[in-house]
């Protein structure tokens, strides 16, 4: 589906559409029903998506700070 056929119906721009495909854009929790609504597979499973999106880049961009941290024991 084009970009600028999906944007439209969800009431969202193309750029907007554009950055959230390309990942530059959080899914937030007024977008998901938007999205899940738009392919018919709910608001939850896009913003699982997202939850799972944001660590998994956080690790990769700061990769080299957090291999510096010692790990240490204990609760």
């Amino acid at each position: 589906m084009p970009i600028q056929t999906a944007a439209k119906p969800i009431g969202v721009s193309r750029q907007t559409l554009r950055r959230i495909i390309a990942g530059t854009h959080p899914v937030t929790r007024s977008m998901a029903p938007r999205l899940g609504k738009l392919r018919g597979n709910g608001s939850e499973l896009w913003l699982n998506m997202q939850q799972a999106f944001d660590p998994w880049y956080a690790e990769r961009e700061m990769a080299e700070e957090i291999a510096r941290i010692r790990t240490r024991g204990g609760a």
